[in-house]
């Protein structure tokens, strides 16, 4: 059953009311003689029938438009939800009532009427037909990124027959789902550091090489490690022959975010700027995906097995929907991770992103791989907030960026 009947609280049963009172009128009515109280009896009869016939029906009819439908919007804009009743039963519903809640992502300033444990709750009123349908549009804005839904849906009206205020609840998940993406703020220099990238091409000065692309041979030297020898080349020309291999420049992006701060005691707490890192996030993945790159996204916050959330390398508009779908998504409630535990992962590819934008600070303790990478294997970028806005450059250390000399 789609609806679940809740009455006010009342524990009165009218029927049985009503139902002896018919017996001791028929007895009266036997005992003094008087054919009128049948009469009455009956009449209450008929009543009881109406009355247990309309209470068996109640919400059976009712039909609630539930179909699989998503919403999808950027902090600040409007958009309209139909929500839409149909009557499958001549039972009507008069002087009703339809509430629900929804999460404080999204507001209607017109029909709220009341706010409740981090709901904002809804009403609207309508009188329903026999055979009818109903509709009606909520109007809202959008005011935080989130996924908000419609939920405790009920449909409250009074009893025809004894005026009790009857509740319907609606027992199932209401389908729409509303995702507000994060606001995009701007972040400067992404121009700087990018112009020069145009996705994963080849080069002949890029200090990585692909480890399956040969371009050719030449003649072993002492300083060449011994898996870059070619065996087959070696055996035809009887001296040993090192492969040399395609220099390959890999330009997909990690964004790395770091929404917590850590206290003197050492303690890991959300940063209260940790919005604006999602804000910064949305922005420079839409940036990054419209010039081609790859993108991938860590946040220092634990899902199952204490992994970092992460959404993995993609490209293309699709990946980008997918990227602010999934910052719209994340909670900030669940156990934070040091910056290391990511790190680690991040130093663990051999064939993962070697561009790095960190987002949050740049905790002291993360140091040793800032060093490491910066000998070659990786480069690092930090997002700086300053009063004339944020900024993307190399990351720096005590004023100066991490380069190969440290």
């Amino acid at each position: 059953m789609k609806w679940k009947i809740e009455n006010t609280g009342e524990s009165t049963n009218t029927v049985e009311i009503l139902f002896t009172l018919m017996i001791a009128i028929m007895i009266g009515g036997m005992i003094w003689d008087n054919p009128l109280t049948f009469i009455l009896a009956g009449f209450i009869g008929i009543y009881i029938m109406l009355l247990w016939q309309y209470s068996k029906r109640i919400g059976q009819g009712l039909e609630l438009t539930n179909q699989k439908h998503t919403i999808r919007l950027f902090e600040g804009e409007e958009a309209e939800l139909e929500i839409k009743f149909t009557n499958h039963f001549f039972i009507p519903y008069f002087n009703s009532q339809l509430t629900f809640a929804s999460d404080e992502n999204i507001r209607n300033n017109k029909n709220l009427f009341r706010k409740q444990l981090g709901k904002n709750q809804y009403k609207y009123s309508f009188s329903l037909g026999g055979k009818k349908e109903k509709k009606f549009i909520f109007s809202f804005h959008t005011v935080q990124r989130g996924i908000a839904r419609l939920e405790n849906i009920q449909v409250r009206f009074p009893h025809i027959f004894d005026f009790r205020l009857i509740y319907l609840k609606y027992c199932e998940r209401y389908q729409t789902e509303i995702i507000v993406y994060p606001k995009l703020e701007t972040v400067g220099g992404l121009k700087e550091i990018s112009s020069s990238i145009l996705g994963e091409q080849q080069s002949r000065f890029s200090p990585f090489e692909d480890m399956v692309l040969t371009r050719g041979t030449r003649d072993y030297i002492s300083s060449d490690p011994f898996n870059k020898i070619h065996w087959k080349a070696t055996a035809r020309k009887q001296e040993l022959q090192t492969k040399e291999l395609e220099p390959v420049k890999n330009f997909s992006w990690s964004i790395i975010i770091n929404i917590a701060k850590i206290s003197p005691l050492g303690n890991l707490y959300n940063n209260e700027q940790l919005e604006r890192f999602l804000s910064q996030a949305a922005y420079i993945s839409r940036y990054l995906i419209q010039q081609g790159f790859p993108v991938e996204i860590y946040i220092n916050s634990a899902v199952l097995n204490h992994r970092p959330y992460h959404l993995p390398l993609g490209e293309g508009r699709e990946h980008l929907k997918s990227i602010l779908e999934f910052l719209a998504r994340f909670e900030d409630n669940g156990p934070l991770l040091t910056m290391n535990r990511i790190y680690r992962i991040l130093d663990s590819q051999t064939s993962g992103s070697r561009l790095l934008i960190l987002i949050g600070e740049a905790e002291e303790y993360t140091n040793y791989f800032y060093e490491k990478w910066a000998k070659g294997q990786k480069q690092v970028f930090h997002v700086n907030n300053g009063k004339a806005g944020a900024h993307i450059g190399p990351l720096q250390k005590g004023g100066e960026k991490y380069d190969k000399a440290k």
